[in-house]
């Protein structure tokens, strides 16, 4: 019985030990066709990344050149707009300059009718201040000659009242 305690594990353990061998193979092989995939599957990857990031950078390169064409093009259309508003503003006011030659033309001539015409009525109320007085004159000539006539009518009728050439009336 001695014996079966030492061949029995000894039996067991070789055949334990054949299993583990073929499955750590087995094992191995598995690893090895995993890894083999696993470097396949990640080649691919970077392959398939490095396509679309090469596509990428050419769409990005294509949307750059195109948003600088699309900037261009808005300048472009900015400069023409810009020569376009400055010739119009040039050719406005070139056109009130010449507004503003006749109109100061037209503001000289009314300038001087006005003053002929302040003159005129300076003039013309000169003239009827100047009447004005004549008149007074006149009319202080007339009281004062209307006045002298009754004095005198009042003096010949005094000399006569006293005067016995004169008859009287009784």
């Amino acid at each position: 019985m001695n014996r079966f305690y030492l061949i029995i594990p000894l039996v067991l353990l070789a055949l334990f030990g054949g299993v583990y061998w073929r499955h750590s193979q087995q094992r191995d092989a598995d690893a090895q066709a995993r890894a083999a995939a696993f470097a396949a599957a990640e080649s691919a990857a970077k392959a398939q990344q490095s396509a679309t990031e090469g596509k990428a950078r050419a769409e990005v390169a294509a949307r750059a050149a195109a948003r600088v064409e699309a900037e261009l093009k808005k300048q472009e259309l900015l400069t023409a707009q810009w020569t376009a508003e400055t010739a119009r503003i040039a050719a406005e006011t070139e056109g009130c300059q010449k507004q503003a030659t006749l109109l100061r033309a037209e503001l000289a001539g009314v300038e001087q009718q006005l003053s002929t015409v302040r003159h005129a009525r300076m003039d013309a109320a000169g003239q009827g201040l100047e009447l004005a007085r004549e008149v007074e004159l006149l009319r202080i000539a007339k009281r004062n000659a209307e006045l002298e006539v009754q004095r005198t009518t009042e003096i010949l009728v005094r000399r006569a009242t006293q005067s016995s050439l004169v008859p009287t009336r009784p």
